[in-house]
């Protein structure tokens, strides 16, 4: 059964109830699930306890190049900080894992045993894996990767999991916003269509508070010589306009609504990043004209202690 963020957020574990009775744990995003699902008789499977055998009506995904998820012990290659809020972890399995460009790992934090998600931000087909990590105060993940987790170390994931990944139309343009971290999918799949020479046109948005956080500059350098029709968008929302930093003073989707133009006519839109800019994001896509179901996004959700 499909599901991602197992807390209400993300409507990816949606299925109609045909027979029997469950208790709703309260807590969905009413922006995913509402009354009015409920009244059609849908439910979110990780919001429910079920109370006698159930019958549902599930949309199951296609299983064509889904790889299995595995725990595997990789060995910590490096530890790079971006700024004062990001850290990029390299880690090396011991054999290539199979993963579609898009999917996330669970890290198991050796500490206390907790899990913690992250996306890889590298493609499949690099020897490392790559997480970009963003740190918060007293944050379980935060302070291992800061203060505990060293070169050399072992490091235990699971994975991979998630459906976030672009579609095969190659021929259609592609629109990524991202927030914050939510980047590295984003370099994941977009490394990914380099490897494979896609030709699509490619709009990148990427909105941070500071320039301290716009780390992802290098990569979209890099893109503008690989990829045949690249352009890259930078907001700050919380820099100063006298540091003379090269981008957009506001919110990410304040310039997406400025800037987007005739691209939007057949594109499809990834979104990647905190849901309050994915939910604004999602609302100047379908005032331009892209329609709902050519939308795709990956809600990340603070984890819940």
């Amino acid at each position: 059964m499909p599901y991602n963020c197992r807390s209400g957020e993300c409507g990816e574990c949606r299925a109609r109830l045909m027979s029997g009775s469950i208790e709703e744990i309260p807590g969905a995003d009413p922006a995913i699930f509402n009354d009015v699902d409920r009244q059609q008789g849908d439910i979110l499977t990780c919001m429910c306890f079920p109370r006698s055998n159930l019958e549902l009506d599930v949309p199951l995904k296609s299983n064509k190049n889904v790889a299995a998820i595995e725990t595997i012990n990789t060995l910590v290659e490096g530890i790079t900080w971006h700024g004062r809020e990001i850290l990029e972890v390299a880690v090396l399995p011991p054999s290539p894992i199979s993963f579609q460009p898009g999917q996330y790992f669970d890290w198991t934090i050796r500490t206390n045993g907790v899990k913690r998600s992250f996306s890889a931000a590298s493609a499949p087909d690099s020897e490392m894996l790559w997480f970009h990590i963003r740190l918060h105060p007293d944050g379980i993940a935060s302070n291992f990767v800061s203060d505990v987790l060293r070169v050399g170390d072992f490091l235990e994931i699971t994975g991979p999991f998630g459906h976030f990944k672009i579609s095969d139309n190659a021929h259609r343009p592609a629109i990524f916003v991202a927030g914050g971290t939510g980047f590295a999918p984003i370099r994941s799949i977009l490394d990914a269509a380099v490897s494979r020479k896609d030709t699509r046109p490619v709009r990148l948005f990427y909105g941070a508070r500071t320039s301290d956080s716009l780390y992802c500059t290098d990569d979209a350098d890099r893109w503008r010589s690989t990829l045949p029709d690249f352009k890259f968008f930078p907001a700050l929302s919380d820099e100063p306009i006298e540091t003379g930093v090269d981008a957009f003073r506001g919110n990410v989707t304040d310039l997406l609504d400025s800037e987007l133009g005739s691209e939007v006519f057949g594109a499809e839109a990834y979104l990647c990043g905190p849901p309050p800019m994915i939910d604004a994001a999602i609302d100047v896509l379908l005032t331009k004209g892209i329609e709902k179901e050519d939308i795709f996004y990956d809600k990340f959700l603070p984890a819940k202690r």
